[in-house]
């Protein structure tokens, strides 16, 4: 089964990658993919690896990867539209792949009108949903709703789509990577914080009672 993973990355996170390897710009597209996969950030290397095991053909894109993007479409000698490129050029690659099944991850700019272009192109559209979204976005194109919330899963249900739960594991290939320094802090929080994570904020707060983090 061929299986695409469609993500888009932290900004902040793409300044940094290239930041730290100044020549990765220059490199062709699929040495600079390989590249940042590399560095293990977000669930795509993961993910590649599992379904690839289980014997799916997989292919990643990392759609607002702007030098990776650009790679791409001038080693295919793709015109695009330079002030649509996020959409543009990933349309085309959904095209000339044909996915069996697209996976998108909660990136709600793509849902809705441009699931719509490229729903002809893939047999099956799965969407991964953990976060508040609004009521009106528009899930009509999406055949499986992924999710890790049992209230997200209810409410999915409720407005009649599929859904199954996924629920976060970890990626044991980290572990070989990393220098087993020694720690220097004794407890840290690594993971977001905004409006939508209200228990998390309470949690932090009530440990910091506790204990130094």
């Amino acid at each position: 089964m061929k299986i695409l993973l469609f993500f888009t990355y932290y900004d902040k996170y793409i300044q940094h990658i290239y930041k730290d390897n100044i020549d990765l710009h220059k490199l062709p597209y699929e040495q600079q993919l390989d590249k940042i996969l590399a560095d293990n950030f977000g669930w795509p290397p993961a993910l590649a690896k599992q379904l690839a095991v289980m014997g799916h053909q997989v292919k990643i894109l990392l759609v607002n990867v702007e030098p990776l993007q650009r790679a791409w479409a001038n080693e295919h000698k793709f015109k695009f539209d330079s002030q649509n490129w996020q959409y543009t050029v990933s349309l085309e690659q959904i095209k000339r792949f044909t996915p069996d099944i697209m996976w998108i991850n909660s990136t709600l700019n793509y849902f809705g009108d441009y699931l719509s272009q490229i729903k002809p192109y893939c047999k099956k559209i799965f969407a991964w949903v953990a976060c508040p979204m609004p009521k009106s976005l528009n899930l009509s194109h999406i055949d499986c709703m992924l999710t890790s919330h049992a209230n997200y899963q209810s409410y999915f249900e409720k407005i009649g789509k599929n859904v199954e739960i996924l629920l976060p594991s970890f990626n044991e290939d980290i572990l070989s990577k990393l220098n087993h320094e020694s720690r220097s802090i004794d407890c840290s929080f690594i993971g977001g914080l905004s409006w939508a994570h209200i228990e998390r904020f309470k949690t932090i707060k009530n440990l910091a009672e506790h204990i130094p983090i």
